[in-house]
C-alpha cells in the first residue's frame, strides 16, 4: 500500500505542458545588461522552441539596441524529454526562496546571471526565482536538495539539444546575425505585449539592478531595427580637438587618435596639460597634464611629446594646452 500511494504521489507531479525562462545577464564587458527569452510549447507530437536574445551591438560608444531571435522544432520529442529530472513543475516556490535565503551569500563578481522560469503545472502556473550563482551558495544548497540546485542547469538542458551547445548569437558573421535580427524585429511585438514579464521580474529580481517595475515594452523603448555593427561603428564620431589652436604655432603637430577603451567606456571631456618649451628650437621637452581623466591624459601626453613649436614662438618657456575629447553619435 505505502508503495502505491508513493506512486500515486508522483504521479500528481505534472510536466510542463508549456514554459518560458528569461535571463539577465550584466557584462562588466560595456557595462550592459542582456536578456534571453526561452519559450517552449508542445505543438502535436512536437516540441516548439523560440530563443530570442535582447542585447545590444558590439559595445562602442554608439552601440544599438538589437533583437535576435531564431526557432527550432524537435520531432517526436517532450518537455519531459528535455527537463528529465529537472522538472520546474517539481519543486514549490516558496521552497525554493527558502532554501535560496538560507544558503544566501556575498561574493564579488564581474558578471552575473539570473532567471526566471515561468512553467504551466496542469491547472497552475509555477513561477520560479533563480538569483545569479553569486547569491547562493549551490554547493551547499546541492547537498540539502540536489533537485533545487539542478534549476540553474534549466536553461541549458532546453537550449544545448536544440541549439547546440555554442552561443548561437554569439561569433557570427554580419550577413548571419542580420537574419537573427530580422527574425528579432518580427516578434518584438509578442515581446512587448506583457507576456513574458512575469519571467522577467524574477530575473532581474535576482540580479545586481535597480530595476523597480521591468517590462520588456520598456526595455525596447529605444529599438529601432536591424543594424549591423559596422554600421553602429560608423554612427560613432569621436572628436579630438586643440582649445583655441589659432593660439599657437606649431612646425609639428598631430592630434591624438580616440582611446577605443575610452570610448567604450563613454569617456570624455577635457585634458589641460603643461609643456615646456625650448625658445629657440620650440621642441617639447616634457609635459605634464594637470586635469582630466587619467585615459585620456595619457593619451595627450603621448601624443604632446612629439610636438614642436615654430621657434621663438611660445612667448615663454611654459605652455598650457587644453585637448578636448568628445563622442557624438550621428
Amino acid at each position: 500500500m505505502a508503495l502505491i500511494a508513493i506512486n500515486a504521489w508522483c504521479a500528481e507531479i505534472p510536466t510542463p505542458s508549456q514554459m518560458y525562462i528569461v535571463s539577465a545577464a550584466f557584462s562588466d564587458f560595456g557595462a550592459l545588461f542582456y536578456y534571453r527569452v526561452v519559450d517552449i510549447r508542445t505543438d502535436g507530437p512536437d516540441v516548439v522552441i523560440r530563443y530570442a536574445r535582447i542585447g545590444w551591438t558590439n559595445p562602442t560608444f554608439c552601440a544599438r539596441k538589437i533583437v535576435q531571435a531564431t526557432q527550432v522544432r524537435l520531432r517526436n520529442r517532450t518537455i519531459k524529454d528535455l527537463v528529465k529530472a529537472n522538472n520546474p513543475c517539481a519543486v514549490n516556490p516558496r521552497d525554493l526562496a527558502a532554501m535560496v535565503k538560507k544558503y544566501s551569500i556575498t561574493a564579488g563578481h564581474f558578471e552575473t546571471f539570473s532567471a526566471g522560469v515561468v512553467a504551466t503545472c496542469g491547472p497552475t502556473t509555477s513561477v520560479l526565482e533563480l538569483p545569479d550563482e553569486s547569491k547562493v551558495d549551490l554547493k551547499k544548497l546541492k547537498s540539502a536538495n540536489a533537485k533545487m540546485s539542478r534549476l540553474w542547469n534549466l536553461i541549458s538542458n532546453v537550449v544545448d539539444p536544440a541549439f547546440g551547445k555554442d552561443d548561437i548569437f554569439q561569433g557570427r558573421t554580419e550577413a548571419e546575425d542580420l537574419v537573427l535580427q530580422r527574425a528579432g524585429q518580427e516578434i518584438v511585438p509578442e515581446l512587448a505585449s506583457g507576456r513574458y514579464d512575469q519571467a522577467l521580474a524574477a530575473a532581474v529580481h535576482g540580479n545586481d539592478t535597480t530595476w523597480r517595475h521591468p517590462s520588456i515594452r520598456d526595455l525596447l523603448n529605444d529599438y529601432r531595427g536591424p543594424i549591423t555593427n559596422s554600421e553602429a561603428k560608423a554612427a560613432a564620431l569621436s572628436i579630438v580637438v586643440l582649445v583655441d589652436a589659432e593660439q599657437y604655432r606649431f612646425s609639428a603637430f598631430a592630434k591624438p587618435d580616440y582611446p577605443v577603451l575610452a570610448a567604450m567606456a563613454r569617456i570624455h571631456g577635457d585634458v589641460t596639460m603643461g609643456l615646456t618649451v625650448d625658445p629657440v628650437t620650440g621642441e617639447v621637452t616634457s609635459v605634464e597634464a594637470s586635469s582630466g581623466n587619467k585615459m585620456l591624459q595619457n593619451n595627450a601626453v603621448a601624443t604632446a611629446k612629439n610636438w614642436r613649436l615654430e621657434p621663438n614662438s611660445a612667448g615663454a618657456q611654459k605652455v598650457s594646452v587644453t585637448m578636448r575629447y568628445t563622442l557624438q553619435c550621428r
